[in-house]
């Protein structure tokens, strides 16, 4: 039986691979096969006895308790050792240490640059010498692969390469029996490379080894042309955004770049504005948010694409925005044509576990009136009467987003609320949410009270401080609406408005 520490004897893993924890106590765990894992759950799936090669990726992420999780895992699992592939050997801290005793595991090291290819045919090569020829060919396949990777190859030469160096290998899932890797592309999984097994071991093995590399190479082609196609739209979504962002003395110079780009911005334009948030999304990290962004925004952009149509997207505050661009009027069914993409891409972000909700705005001409859709879409995602609205089925908040719109409706909602804004934006914010209740319920403390659930005493507190700041009479009826107008209009920008 071949042993950890007869495998470290062999000379083709001489100077390859050190010991780094734990001590020769243990240099007599048997060794019963190798493996390569690209996590913690790649460890857990060896068999026992294996030695796993972490890859250079998963090995630099296994640091402080993540390695003394990644050490359990494979003593539970009686693995045999674990490489490393870092630039420099890690310090294994007394916990890991401690635990690899116990396992046992032995903690190998490698250089990061060494291939996991390599040291899968020398450590194999030790437990059986009829593995070797098929081992390496599973390491010159992978020196093809990474050259055509270089070289920009397509799919299909991918594909070809493989084929020749483990038998037909093909982009499909996998039948009954078959070998297959999963195609990760940014980390999602989107397809399977799959090959039939030849029923000798050593061969099988080559040849998951190749399927592996070679399902790895392709996500990375996929992306690679992905990221080109997207290029192009990435830049007219980054400007449009600042465009509707920008004030209208400014946005001038931005509209022949729009026009260089190819977005039709004298056209018509139909907003349909995406929210994904939620009160669960506020508890998921970054990266997770934007994964969930990203993967609506994909299902967001196929439906558009089967609808027909020209679509451009951008941001709009914290929303996605999607606005469909016609030449020419295209009369009253644009709207009931962007609703119903609304409705089927809430529908495709459900079906991810996604919730979401959609507002649609009206067609209106040009530069102006694309702000204008944009802020009708917004006065709908506002109302909150269903998962998708549209701006023309809207009561009140249908004058209040076309008058905010205005350049008058903003002079005087930024001129009434302008000492407010000189509080933090979270106190700003509660402010006029505490000003409008008190507005809407016609100066009622107890309803406003009731509608905030705040104390009476709190709310009155609060209302005598927000009106000191202000320079309003409230006994004067105009300026009780105008005011009011006022905070129904900075809600219905922040997505705040009652329906």
């Amino acid at each position: 039986m071949t042993t950890v520490g007869e495998v470290l004897r062999d000379p083709h893993l001489a100077g390859l691979v050190t010991r780094l924890a734990p001590g020769g106590e243990v240099s007599g765990v048997p060794v019963t096969g190798v493996s390569i894992a690209e996590d913690v759950a790649g460890i857990a799936g060896a068999g026992a006895g294996t030695v796993v090669i972490l890859t250079a990726r998963a090995s630099a992420d296994l640091t402080g308790y993540r390695l003394d999780v990644a050490l359990r895992v494979a003593a539970e699992h009686a693995v045999a050792a674990v490489v490393l592939l870092t630039a420099e050997p890690p310090v294994i801290e007394p916990s890991a240490s401690a635990i690899a005793v116990s396992g046992p595991v032995v903690v190998l090291h490698a250089d990061a640059r060494t291939s996991p290819a390599e040291l899968v045919v020398a450590v194999d090569r030790r437990l059986t010498t009829g593995a070797a020829a098929a081992l390496e060919r599973a390491h010159h396949g992978l020196t093809r692969l990474c050259g055509l990777l270089a070289e920009g190859a397509s799919l299909d030469d991918l594909l070809a390469a493989a084929g020749t160096i483990a038998g037909p290998v093909a982009y499909r899932p996998p039948g009954p029996g078959e070998l297959t890797a999963p195609v990760l592309v940014d980390g999602r999984e989107e397809g399977a490379l799959s090959a039939a097994r030849t029923g000798d071991r050593a061969d099988d093995m080559a040849q998951e080894l190749v399927l592996a590399l070679c399902a790895a190479a392709v996500g990375e082609v996929i992306r690679r042309t992905r990221r080109a196609e997207e290029a192009p739209e990435q830049r007219r979504a980054e400007l449009l955004t600042e465009l509707l962002s920008a004030e209208r003395a400014g946005a001038e110079r931005l509209l022949d770049r729009a026009r260089a780009l190819g977005i039709d911005i004298d056209g018509w334009h139909t907003a349909l504005l995406l929210d994904t948030g939620d009160p669960g999304a506020d508890d998921l990290r970054e990266s997770a948010r934007f994964d969930r962004a990203t993967e609506v925004r994909r299902v967001a952009l196929e439906v558009a694409r089967d609808a027909g149509g020209v679509w451009q997207r951008a941001r709009s505050g914290a929303a996605q925005l999607f606005v469909r661009i016609d030449p020419t009027d295209p009369g009253l069914g644009a709207v009931p044509a962007v609703t119903a993409v609304a409705r089927e891409i809430v529908a495709g972000a459900a079906d991810l576990g996604i919730p979401a909700r959609a507002g649609v705005g009206s067609a209106h001409p040009g530069p102006e009136g694309m702000r204008r859709s944009v802020a009708e879409a917004r006065g709908a995602l506002a109302a909150r009467e269903d998962p998708v609205v549209a701006f023309d089925s809207l009561g009140t908040n249908r004058f209040l987003a076309e008058w905010s719109a205005s350049a008058s409706g903003r002079d005087i909602s930024r001129t009434l609320l302008a000492p407010l804004d000189r509080l933090d934006p979270e106190r700003c914010a509660t402010a006029v949410r505490t000003l409008a209740a008190y507005l809407d319920h016609h100066g009622s403390l107890l309803h406003a009270a009731e509608a905030l659930h705040l104390h009476r005493n709190s709310l009155s507190y609060r209302i005598q401080r927000i009106l000191a700041m202000l320079d309003v009479d409230l006994d004067d009826p105009d300026q009780w609406m105008m005011l009011q107008l006022a905070c129904r209009i900075r809600l219905l920008q922040e997505g705040r408005t009652r329906s």
